[in-house]
């Protein structure tokens, strides 16, 4: 079976969607030209009619056709408006759906619903689009950097010269209620059922999807995150040994106190004191140099912001902690001196 037009394309959707339905465990299913983190880029250049060109500051909109339980499948909120439906076809009035930012960009005053955008989706003339709806912001290709300008558009109303997008990449996603992975060879009969010429070149998960597209961030935050494990090790070893260090060259001190009646919680106090003290002077030292660090590390930060201060006051926290602990065993070893051993040596 070939699929030279959208005729084609939309008869193996709805058949394939009428199989997939009907196993058991599925919710909803979706489909779309481009998964987001999957690597391909479909951009296009629009316009919005009544806006002044000046404000028109970002010409190109990332351009996504797909089925009418698509967002909803996979959990992108709709903020306002309404998605897609089945009476969104070809003889019907053309709409689209934005995104929140590209809605706040160039509607600012909440009127996105109802305008029209303009797509440069085919060679003969830029279309206009009735929005219908506006929807969360999705990350395409990272999880770094703004929320790009989305734009989708039904698949029963794609445009001639752009079914090609649909015709050659299908991306099928499947909500269920149990474990998704058992619906894998289910979902491969079901298009060899249909069409044997159709392959399903991977069928797993969509956590498994993304763990692949996110493998290497995350191999790099867990390499920083063994370095900082070995960083604190350090720090709490080398604090240890500097209270060691610092009482034990004072053990004479520490006993003339003892003998001349100095209470042992006293001596506690001061040693921890001590290690707190220098602890202090590092956790100033590394908040600052943390402040410029993370304008080289924001690329690896997720929802964590440069000057995120919760973030900084637990790691202050636990590292106050730390030297604590690697202050308390020389502290404890202090008040147990025997003045009468230390006078005698």
């Amino acid at each position: 079976m070939s699929y030279p037009d959208l005729e084609r394309v939309t008869a193996l959707y709805e058949n394939l969607g009428a199989q997939l339905r009907a196993l058991p465990g599925v919710r909803s299913i979706g489909v779309t030209s481009i998964l987001p983190m999957s690597g391909p880029l479909a951009t296009v250049n629009f316009t919005i009619d009544g806006l002044p060109m000046a404000r028109q500051e970002a010409p190109t909109a990332y351009y996504r056709m797909v089925s009418p339980d698509y967002l909803p499948t996979i959990a992108v909120p709709l903020q306002r408006g309404r998605n897609f439906d089945l009476t969104d076809r070809p003889d019907g009035r053309p709409v689209a759906i934005v995104n929140r930012r590209f809605a706040e960009t160039f509607f600012p005053n909440g009127d996105a619903i109802g305008k029209s955008v303009r797509v440069d989706d085919n060679s003969k003339a830029p279309r206009p689009l009735e929005i219908v709806g506006v929807v969360g912001d999705v990350k395409h290709d990272n999880l770094e950097g703004k929320p790009t300008f989305d734009v989708y558009v039904p698949t029963l109303q794609v445009n001639s010269d752009a079914l090609v997008w649909l015709r050659n990449n299908q991306f099928w996603v499947v909500r269920t209620d149990g474990d998704p992975a058992r619906l894998a060879e289910p979902f491969r009969r079901a298009l060899r059922a249909i069409d044997p010429n159709v392959p399903a070149a991977r069928v797993a998960p969509f956590e498994d999807y993304l763990d692949s597209s996110l493998r290497q961030r995350r191999f790099n935050v867990r390499l920083l995150a063994a370095f900082a494990i070995v960083a604190v090790t350090l720090v709490g070893s080398g604090l240890y040994a500097l209270i060691a260090y610092w009482v034990g060259e004072r053990r004479q001190e520490i006993a003339i106190r003892l003998a001349l009646g100095a209470a042992p919680s006293r001596i506690l106090r001061d040693v921890v004191g001590r290690g707190l003290g220098l602890a202090t002077v590092g956790l100033a030292g590394g908040l600052i140099a943390s402040g410029l660090l993370t304008r080289m590390l924001e690329a690896q930060l997720f929802h964590v912001g440069r000057g995120d201060i919760a973030t900084m006051a637990e790691v202050a926290l636990l590292l106050a902690s730390i030297a604590v602990l690697a202050s308390l065993v020389p502290a404890m070893r202090a008040t147990r001196v025997n003045p009468a051993d230390v006078m005698r040596a």
